[in-house]
């Protein structure tokens, strides 16, 4: 047996891309989610202020990372809405990319995994990720900036928080294909994580990305509708929203596949252009799998809006800002 377990985790190690993301666009989903809550709309006269935390935050970032402020300059005035949109798409700006966190790092693929990520397989076993922690970080530096009176590095950081929430609904970063594939697959390490890649930057970089682009409007409605997680506490809601991530894992793929073909999990490289994907969406043959798709997809935007609001909501009440 414990033969049999040193394979698979010494098998994990190779399994990951490179370059992991979680959601596409977390800039547009926030948008929508944060943008449905009504009292949001009152924080519309916020000064743009330096960065001034470096005493603050102790975490280690790459070197090439600038922060940027794309909606004006220091001195400008912005609101809550397009701080918390724009900068929830921030810790995916090679933040935390090329870094030596951990030895344990390798299993997500790199740092970037390594932090955007909680994997818990094999009935914990194995268990690799800091997301969960980086959600608490932010969180914290939020509440000194508000503490501060500086709102604007309070929402920025609050925003920040938001990503790590966000990519922890997303089934592929709690756990990236069901453990019975994983068993299956893991003897051909190259090949397994080729099938891993097809089935997360397919669903993300074309499917998702091209619902929410194009408005479609049950995609829309369920990121404006969710109804806020109940959290009083941000790291073990993080936990708790990876986990009911990582159940819908299994339907994820199996739908993915339906709607695609098999071929999303073959061995080689999987490609879709936009102009296949329009005419996947609109075959006849293909609108059962894409409910069923769609079915899986939106339970997981549904715990994406939920627990972005419920942060939202739970940071009102907790720093009072």
């Amino acid at each position: 047996m414990k033969k049999t377990v040193l394979v698979l985790v010494l098998g994990f190690i190779m399994l990951l891309p490179t370059n992991v993301f979680g959601w596409s666009e977390h800039g547009l989903m926030t948008a929508q989610v944060i943008g449905s809550l009504s009292w949001v709309k009152d924080y519309n006269n916020i000064t743009i202020t330096p960065y001034t935390y470096h005493k603050y935050d102790n975490s280690v970032y790459n070197e090439k990372f600038i922060i940027k402020y794309l909606e004006g300059s220091v001195g400008d005035k912005t609101d809550a809405l397009t701080i918390l949109s724009i900068y929830s798409d921030e810790p995916d700006w090679d933040m935390d990319t090329d870094l030596n966190l951990s030895r344990f790092q390798i299993l997500t693929g790199n740092s970037q995994g390594y932090r955007h990520q909680r994997y818990v397989a094999f009935g914990g076993l194995l268990r690799a990720g800091v997301a969960h922690k980086r959600v608490q970080h932010f969180y914290n530096l939020s509440r000194i900036a508000f503490k501060n009176n500086d709102a604007y590095w309070g929402f920025r950081f609050l925003a920040r928080s938001l990503h790590f929430l966000q990519d922890l609904t997303q089934p592929q970063h709690a756990l990236p294909a069901p453990n019975n594939i994983i068993i299956r697959e893991i003897i051909d390490i190259r090949s397994f994580t080729i099938m891993c890649v097809n089935h997360h930057l397919t669903l993300e970089d074309y499917y998702q990305t091209t619902q929410i682009k194009n408005g479609n409007e049950e995609y829309i409605k369920t990121l404006r509708e969710a109804k806020p997680a109940r959290i009083r506490n941000p790291y073990k809601s993080a936990i708790i929203a990876s986990r009911r991530a990582r159940r819908l894992i299994g339907n994820l793929w199996n739908r993915m596949e339906n709607f695609f073909g098999r071929e999303i999990s073959a061995k080689s490289r999987f490609n879709i252009t936009q102009d296949e994907l329009q005419l996947l969406l609109t075959n006849p043959a293909k609108q059962e799998a894409r409910v069923k798709l769609d079915q899986t997809v939106l339970t997981a935007l549904n715990l994406f809006s939920s627990y972005s609001k419920g942060l939202v909501e739970f940071a009102r009440r907790d720093i009072k800002f």
